[in-house]
């Protein structure tokens, strides 16, 4: 009998999947391969083990006398390797994890002596909103990640204890027969993807992964409150999380966005809600067999068959015998094809086709109605003895629609201010209103907006010759009107508006939704204009502005007509790249606590949207701690953030690791909308952390502005490689084919880039140096920083995401990229010295000899991940070499794509992108 290791079940998948790939490169590739692979594996081993330079010098040499092909095979090699322990330490932390995460914060809020009718309040107006984006940063093929997952499924199976000899040797061989294929699959795409590509990739998720996770989760949360507060005090959840997307949506320097793209990318969402609730439907028929002749059905369950019979004749003569005694299955085949209809009349109204809608009664104009219909069963059940029948699989189907209605994901519309800008010029000037919008103050601007916000009239006439990019902007936003009156009044709700300067920015957005039927003063207004706040300047201007809005008469109207609730988006990426990694944390955390003081002096409901990337320097980290390090009383039930690149795939690709994450991010929402008292920043640590943000902005902009850090960057880091990287449609600058600058550079790549060369300086750079300076200013802050660090979550989460970010650089690996920089020396220098700055001072602080001492398993992987890491490292620095001696060939495929396979590597092996 095959008896595998139980205790270390890690280490023994790892090996096995290694050992297993050893075989795979040798029978496919020849025993040199496999022994220059073992060589590079070798000589980085030594290199980690006693930290002499001689070895890497070694491993250089031999990169260097390689072929192009050859050099191919490592970077398959080691780059398959991280895949595949990628998914093997998912599977071993999801055995490990506790389950019910949202049960514990229950337990606690209970001792802390929180009610069942707080909570009953706290579900009834929270919402927690995932929102999908399409920011590239998932550089794995959709194919390579199917294939690990089978892979990594098969390899797991071998820890099942007991298994026979025949048996293990099959499972072995299943494993065998999947490298194979990903040994002999692309493992980068060969064109760039579409919007349309990009919508598809994630609606993958919902099928395969979240419309079995949500319904499981509300059945654990009720099944949690019940547990905790006793089932007499528990009560039904509403439909409190839901997901939000992008994809489709996005503008913002995506000139391939447009009207008809959205209008596809609706369709394509409103047929996979469609084809989930027909499937979930169809399992419910085939369950549903319950007999009029054994118990009987409610009254209004019977009127709705009448009324269908009526409506839908056709397939009412067509209804099988062997269910006429059958009423619920009847009920279900009249839904099934009102779902049919429904689908249809989404496809006409989205593709502008004539026509009229369906009669009334023959398909579902909104997720209520289809709500209804489900009720009608769940009440004729409960009526007649079956609410057992009622809380299986029908309250499944039913949650599923609570969460997903007909849209699946509401989509958001996003525009950079700018383009909003040269529109309502314009307009103006087309209505012969004002011809010089642009040479307008912001007083000027704002009260010429107020009066014709006032008026009833519009600006364009039918027939006017407008510019390409502003018909193309109202014709997205009556898209949205059109949508929202004919379809679906779900299909859109927020309008982010990218870079955010003023308030005449967002009055602006409400004058160009009144042009196309979204407002209309004090009758409707369809759309949230959400401002997104992104650089230093705007974090610090944010709660003033909206201040002004608020007493605006034209957007006070827009309130009332929203409810009184208010979202604002902020932007952690550009803030980020604008003023470094602490100075950006601590404006994003004041701007959050100012802004909630500005919505409750004007009686508004404050709902804030952060958006994450998956690194550090863009707002990542652990999704749980970082909700928990918020302001006090700034979640309070609501939140949104977006879930972009490969963290998409590390949260939702398997429906378990689904549920585990969204119970994560549940519990999170709800211990950070009861906050302890004691976990609020005391005055002097507000100062402290001033002074810190100050010192630290200062350090980083001195780098910025040094001589040559610009040219550095574009020599010591891949960053022209990953803008010509395949694994997104948005280009790599807002300004396509303008001038290389920092100011017009998307934050991804210059995370990015960075990430790939081991500096990763957007996750750190300045915090130790501002630590150093403050500590010279004034040592007793030591002891200040200590407790900061142990009682304050924001302080703390500020400094062990650094820990994590400075573990992964590199500066022996940062070196060898320096190195092809022709006179970056001193910028090399600067950089290194911050980085021992920060090691120390994050040692002295958190109290700990090494970098993340209190996190073992996690420094453990980080460390064993380095052997691997290095020969690609060293790989990609000599095809760096290569390609850029070639400077009169701009590109050449084969090595250009060697190039892109390195960049995937190290993406895999530091479990970062941008």
């Amino acid at each position: 009998m095959n008896k595998a290791p139980g205790t270390d079940s890690l280490a023994f998948l790892i090996r096995t999947l290694a050992s297993n790939l050893g075989r795979v490169v040798e029978r496919q590739e020849g025993p040199a391969a496999l022994e220059r692979v073992e060589t590079a594996r070798r000589l980085a081993r030594d290199f980690r083990k006693n930290g002499e330079t001689r070895s890497l010098d070694e491993l250089a040499a031999m990169v260097a006398d390689l072929a192009l092909p050859d050099l191919v095979v490592l970077i398959k090699a080691f780059t398959h390797y991280f895949g595949m322990a990628n998914l093997a330490e998912k599977l071993h932390a999801h055995s490990l994890s506790a389950p019910g995460v949202l049960r514990q914060t229950l337990r606690q809020l209970r001792e802390r002596g929180v009610q069942a009718s707080q909570l009953r309040t706290f579900f009834a107006e929270a919402l927690i909103m995932p929102v999908f984006t399409a920011h590239p940063t998932e550089s794995k093929r959709r194919t390579t990640q199917e294939i690990l997952h089978r892979l990594t499924t098969q390899a797991a199976s071998l820890l099942e204890r007991d298994l026979s000899e025949e048996e293990a040797e099959r499972r072995r061989l299943a494993v065998l027969e999947e490298l194979v294929i990903l040994w002999q699959s692309d493992d980068i795409r060969r064109d760039r993807p579409t919007v349309l590509t990009e919508a598809r990739r994630n609606l993958y998720y919902f099928e395969g992964s979240l419309a079995k996770a949500v319904p499981r989760l509300y059945r654990d949360w009720r099944s949690d409150l019940a547990t905790v507060y006793g089932a007499d005090q528990a009560f039904e959840l509403p439909a409190f999380l839901s997901f939000g997307s992008w994809i489709g949506g996005d503008r913002d320097g995506n000139p391939f966005v447009t009207a008809r793209v959205s209008a596809e990318v609706l369709a394509e969402m409103r047929g996979m809600a469609l084809r989930l609730h027909a499937k979930a439907l169809r399992r419910l028929f085939g369950r549903l067999s319950v007999s009029q002749g054994q118990a009987d059905i409610s009254r209004a369950l019977a009127a709705s068959l009448r009324a269908d019979q009526a409506a839908l004749p056709t397939l009412a003569e067509r209804m099988s015998a062997d269910i006429a005694a059958e009423p619920y299955r009847q009920k279900i085949r009249f839904m099934l094809a009102k779902l049919r209809r429904t689908g249809q009349e989404g496809r006409r109204v989205l593709s502008r086709r004539s026509g009229r809608a369906p009669a009334h009664g023959t398909w579902y104009p909104s997720p209520q109605d289809l709500l209804d219909e489900l009720q009608l069963l769940d009440d004729s059940l409960r009526e007649h003895n079956a609410a057992v029948v009622a809380d299986g699989l029908l309250a499944d189907v039913r949650r599923q629609v609570q969460v997903f209605g007909l849209q699946l994901a509401r989509l958001d519309l996003r525009q950079h201010s700018g383009v909003h800008d040269a529109a309502i010029a314009e307009l103006l000037r087309e209505a012969r209103v004002h011809a010089a919008w642009e040479g307008l103050d912001e007083e000027k601007r704002l009260a010429l907006l107020e009066a014709e916000l006032a008026l009833p009239r519009p600006l364009v006439r039918p027939g006017a010759a407008l510019s390409p990019a502003t018909a193309e902007l109202l014709a997205s936003l009556r898209l949205a009107a059109r949508a929202l009156a004919r379809l679906d009044a779900h299909a859109f709700q927020h309008y982010v508006i990218s870079m955010t300067h003023r308030g005449s920015d967002v009055l602006g957005l409400l004058l160009l939704c009144r042009e196309a039927g979204l407002y209309q003063p004090g009758q409707s207004s369809r759309l949230d204009l959400v401002p997104l706040f992104e650089t230093r300047k705007d974090l610090e201007a944010a709660p003033g502005l909206m201040q002004d809005l608020f007493e605006s008469p034209a957007y006070q109207d827009h309130l009332a007509l929203r409810g009184r609730h208010q979202e604002v988006m902020l932007g952690y990426s550009d803030s980020n790249k604008d003023c470094g990694y602490v100075a950006s944390r601590w404006y994003l955390y004041q701007a959050q606590e100012q802004l909630l003081a500005a919505a409750r002096l004007h009686q508004v409901k404050l709902r804030l949207f952060h958006g994450r990337g998956g690194s550090v320097g863009r707002g990542g980290g652990p999704t749980h701690r970082a909700i928990l390090a918020q302001p006090p009383d700034t979640v309070e039930g609501g939140l949104r953030l977006t879930e972009q690149g490969e963290v998409v795939s590390d949260h939702y690709f398997q429906a378990e690791w689904a549920h585990r994450h969204l119970d994560h991010l549940a519990a999170a929402v709800l211990g950070a909308s009861f906050p302890l008292d004691e976990l609020r920043p005391e005055a002097d640590w507000i100062r402290e952390m001033q002074a810190l943000a100050s010192a630290a902005e200062q350090s980083y902009r001195d780098l910025l502005g040094m001589d040559g850090f610009l040219d550095y960057f574009r020599e010591a880091t891949p960053i022209h490689e990953v803008g010509r990287h395949r694994i997104g449609s948005r280009p790599t600058q807002r300004a396509a084919g303008g001038t290389f600058d920092l100011d017009s550079l998307r934050a991804i790549p210059w995370v990015f880039s960075w990430t790939q060369s081991r500096h990763l300086l957007p996750g750190w750079y300045g915090l130790g140096l501002s630590i150093q300076a403050r500590l010279g200013a004034d040592p007793t802050c030591l002891d200040r920083l200590r407790r900061m660090y142990v009682r304050w979550p924001f302080f703390r989460d500020l400094l062990d995401n650094a820990q994590m970010t400075l573990k992964k650089a590199d500066l022996a690996i940062a070196g060898r990229y320096a190195a092809l920089a022709t006179g970056g020396g001193a910028v090399h220098q600067r950089i290194e010295e911050a980085y021992h700055a920060a090691v120390a001072a994050l040692c002295a602080v958190a109290q700990v000899n090494t970098l993340l001492e209190h996190e073992p398993e996690l420094k453990a992987s980080l460390e064993r991940r380095n052997t691997f890491l290095d020969p690609l490292h060293l790989v990609q620095v000599e095809l760096l070499k290569r390609m850029r001696a070639r400077p009169d060939l701009k590109t050449e495929t084969a090595l250009e794509e060697a190039i892109l396979l390195s960049i995937n590597g190290i993406a895999a092996g530091l479990k970062n992108t941008g």
